[in-house]
């Protein structure tokens, strides 16, 4: 793995001609830029074709610089001598990110992880709530940290996108699994702040939490409490969020949660999920620089075997530090900390087992003498020091055997994420009922006691009990927040249960596109909607000359090409989350525009989506091809057609005129 960057002299065309020599050396590169990530992916794409492109949109830090511009990017070799990689993505983060247990599973298998030298780095672009859930009912099993960010660039147009496998995603995560050989990876978390003076600790009593929005704490309004306490007003309320974040207490834990900003109805808007009954702290800032100096000044003697650094700051932390003047000054202390250093800002971090705000986290890599064959899992991993190789071995085992059984079945993949959620859950329910148990038998316990003290009648005694029901309260009250926390986790996995369901019915399992079963179930119920508003228009296509990708490249690259060219189809339509890309069986596609857009624009984006294919190339397995498309069109209003099946059917037959015209166009109606 090795580090390349633009500059003031050098930008992305020169950086990129420079590295052409890595083509062959080179399994996957990851980016991180702050430029215009459309384009800079395109240019990436095109100097290496073969390699797996993914990358993420941030300002970064580098040599003491905060870079506003400009891209960096981390290659790794087909034959590393140093990491072991396994990689991936998962889609729909905000809805059902547990749709990809299986082939999360299988990555964690490839990987052989020990113990404390493997991480998962993952960017995301929203719901990290379900998606550290999601990991984390994988990881942790395994000794993994999760360790990223939510990416989000100041300033640009779009929220939040990455990069994969040539193409942008604005739902979705970027994953990578990280072992590494020569030593430990270690990761900590930075927390700048401190409880405020009063110490109190606040109950979320009510919340919003798919909004993001705490209503009340302790039964009062939010906003009102945490002006109390800060000794402030209302109209002082935005000066203080930097300077004054909340935190959930998890146990001895504190996870920091920025304010985005607070409601005419006093509640406020946060930047993290909060759940009713969580606990609270008000924070003060602390003394920063001293914390930050302290810790990068003993990285050396702490740690003499490491190597390189990567950080993830918090935008609000970043935005604090540029009021305070003091970026300049954070830059060079990363830089002088004496390590290969990356520091990437993102919108907020994921850490462990919590996403949270105004942190900054840590992994640090080690670079010890390694073993002759590091890559022999015995030799670099102890039997004393290593996470359970057999449980590896195991899980290794039932991942090959679902794989099999996948190749039986489709439906078997769809399922497994079902059946892996019911059960995590039904686990996840057996611990919370042995944490209430020992709450209840502790809470009926004090009772018996203390009504036997009372009788007794002695002060000191009293006294003295209710000091241990002091110090006992604290206890409970951590067991009560670890409940919560389960809870958090059980909702976070129930919630995807539909949209789970409707993967099993509704899903193609090569493409991921929506399958004919859709357009069957669903097709006349959108078609009616669609007819009182603007109609529904439809495309109906497939790939010109199929059948010879399977005959002659096989038919591991035909199914290849149907899974590019529906990736292809993704980013076309991209925006339009109500219209509906279908997999009819085959090589046959249908996508489904109720209204959506109008009949003039559904025609233009088609064709985009046309010329987008035909210029596509598909590599797998050492080999390349091209391909392109030939397209029917119909619209239910223009034609005065009045169902489903007369629509499919007209565009159907301009299907086949396109064939009949040369293929690799659309054909369409017009006046």
């Amino acid at each position: 793995m090795f580090l390349a960057e633009t500059g003031i002299e050098k930008e992305l065309d020169a950086l990129l001609k420079e590295c052409t020599e890595k083509k062959q050396d080179t399994q996957m590169i990851l980016f991180v830029t702050a430029d215009d990530i459309e384009e800079v992916s395109k240019k990436i794409n095109d100097a290496f074709p073969m390699p797996h492109v993914m990358g993420v949109q941030s300002y970064y830090f580098r040599h003491g610089v905060l870079n506003k511009n400009g891209t960096v990017l981390m290659f790794i070799e087909n034959d590393p001598s140093e990491f072991e990689y396994s990689y991936g993505i998962i889609e729909d983060v905000s809805t059902d990110p547990a749709k990809d247990i299986l082939e999360i599973q299988k990555k964690v298998a490839n990987i052989h992880p020990g113990n404390d030298d493997t991480i998962c780095l993952e960017f995301c672009t929203g719901g990290e709530d379900r998606l550290m859930t999601t990991l984390n009912s994988v990881m942790k099993e395994h000794g993994i940290t999760v360790f990223g960010a939510t990416t989000h660039l100041m300033g640009s147009s779009y929220a939040s996108r990455i990069f994969y496998g040539r193409q942008l995603y604005d739902d979705a995560c970027i994953y990578i699994l990280i072992r590494n050989l020569y030593g430990r990876i270690i990761t900590y978390s930075q927390n700048i702040y401190k409880h405020h003076s009063n110490g109190q600790l606040y109950i979320a009593t009510k919340v919003d939490k798919e909004a993001r929005i705490l209503m009340e704490l302790d039964g009062r309004p939010a906003a009102e409490v945490y002006c109390e306490e800060l000794g402030i007003s209302l109209d002082d309320i935005s000066d203080a969020y930097p300077y004054h974040p909340l935190s959930k207490c998890i146990g001895e834990d504190n996870y920091l949660v920025s304010i985005r900003e607070c409601n005419p109805d006093g509640s406020l808007t946060l930047c993290k999920q909060i759940n009713q009954n969580d606990l609270l702290y008000i924070n003060d800032i602390d003394d920063y620089k001293n914390i930050i100096t302290e810790k990068f000044s003993k990285l050396g003697s702490d740690l003499p075997d490491a190597a390189t650094i990567l950080t993830i700051d918090c935008l609000y932390r970043y935005l604090l530090f540029e009021k305070e003047g003091s970026l300049d000054w954070y830059a060079g202390m990363l830089d002088d900390s004496g390590l290969n250093s990356l520091g990437i800002v993102g919108m907020s971090e994921q850490y462990d087992i919590q996403n949270s705000n105004q942190t900054m986290i840590s992994a640090i890599f080690e670079r010890k003498v390694c073993p002759e064959d590091p890559l022999d899992i015995k030799e670099v991993i102890s039997e004393g020091d290593a996470c359970d190789i057999t449980a590896v071995q195991d899980l290794t085992t039932e991942i090959c055997h679902e794989e099999h059984k996948q190749k039986k079945e489709t439906l078997n993949a769809r399922i497994y994420p079902l059946d892996f959620m019911l059960h995590y859950v039904m686990k996840t329910k057996d611990s919370i009922v042995q944490r209430e148990t020992y709450v209840l038998k502790t809470l009926l316990m004090i009772q018996r006691r203390l009504r036997q003290i009372l009788k007794n009648d002695n002060p000191m005694e009293i006294h003295d009990y209710a000091e241990r029901i002091l110090s006992c309260s604290h206890a409970m009250a951590d067991r009560l927040a670890a409940i919560n926390l389960q809870i958090e986790d059980m909702s976070n996995m129930l919630d995807q249960t539909e949209y789970l369901i409707n993967d099993v019915v509704y899903l193609d399992g090569l493409t991921g596109l929506l399958n004919r079963a859709f357009f069957n179930i669903m097709g006349d119920d959108l078609f009616d909607e669609a007819q009182e508003k603007n109609g529904m228009s439809i495309a109906f296509f497939d790939i010109d000359d199929f059948k010879h990708f399977n005959t002659d490249f096989g038919h591991d690259f035909g199914d290849q090409v149907l899974k590019e060219l529906a990736m292809v189809l993704k980013g076309c339509f991209r925006s339009g989350h109500d219209i509906h890309l279908i997999r009819m069986g085959g090589d046959e596609f249908m996508i489904l525009n109720p209204s959506v857009l109008s009949y003039e624009q559904f025609v233009e984006r088609m064709n985009l989506a046309r010329e987008r294919v035909s210029k596509h190339k598909v590599y797998h397995d050492h080999m390349e091809a091209g391909l392109t498309i030939s397209i029917g069109m119909a619209d239910s209003k223009s034609e005065g057609i009045t169902s489903m099946w007369n629509l499919y059917r007209s565009a159907d037959s301009r299907l086949y005129e396109a064939k009949d015209a040369g293929k690799n166009q659309i054909k369409a109606y017009s006046n």
